[in-house]
């Protein structure tokens, strides 16, 4: 059985700076929307060209022009659910600085680093930053394995589950 991994990376810097509920990024087939948390509530996320943060009213990133994910007063994340299971590769970020820290998880489990749901928050009251890029890969199978041949047992095992089917019908 063979495989071919392709790496995608998807880019998450725009011109603009907006903000809104959700974005949805596709590349190669492979769909991936961003959508943002602080303290349990949908945030928007924010997109300019640092690229993703989150954002919401009331956030002290509203201040600057940074609006990240960071972890001072509600801690924020922003969440990539991608249409299949991928690994991550790389993620690049902006606005990092050396005393940052960032936590992931993925599909809710930390020391993982393949599903669909991958969440960046900061864990700490400094730790700031945004999610410019992420390169992920993904696994097409290219071969089909042979059929399996059953062993005789296993056929005369079906043959009497299916007499039992049919005589079980007739009643």
């Amino acid at each position: 059985m063979g495989s071919v991994a392709r790496a995608l990376t998807f880019d998450f810097v725009g011109a603009a700076s907006v903000s809104q509920a959700m974005w949805s990024f596709e590349e190669a087939g492979v769909w991936v929307t961003a959508s943002a948390w602080a303290g349990g509530v949908a945030r928007n996320v924010h997109r300019d060209s640092f690229g993703l943060g989150v954002s919401f009213s009331g956030d002290r990133a509203l201040e600057g022009p940074s609006q990240q994910i960071d972890g001072r007063g509600q801690v924020e994340t922003l969440s990539l659910v991608f249409s299949e299971p991928v690994t991550l590769k790389e993620a690049v970020l902006s606005y990092w600085e050396a005393n940052d820290e960032m936590l992931l998880l993925v599909d809710g489990e930390a020391d993982r680093l393949s599903g669909r749901v991958f969440d960046f928050s900061a864990p700490g009251q400094d730790d700031d930053y945004k999610l410019r890029s992420i390169e992920v890969e993904r696994v097409s199978h290219t071969e089909v394995p042979p059929a399996s041949i059953p062993e005789p047992g296993s056929i005369i095992m079906v043959g009497v589950g299916l007499v039992g089917l049919a005589m079980r019908r007739r009643r």
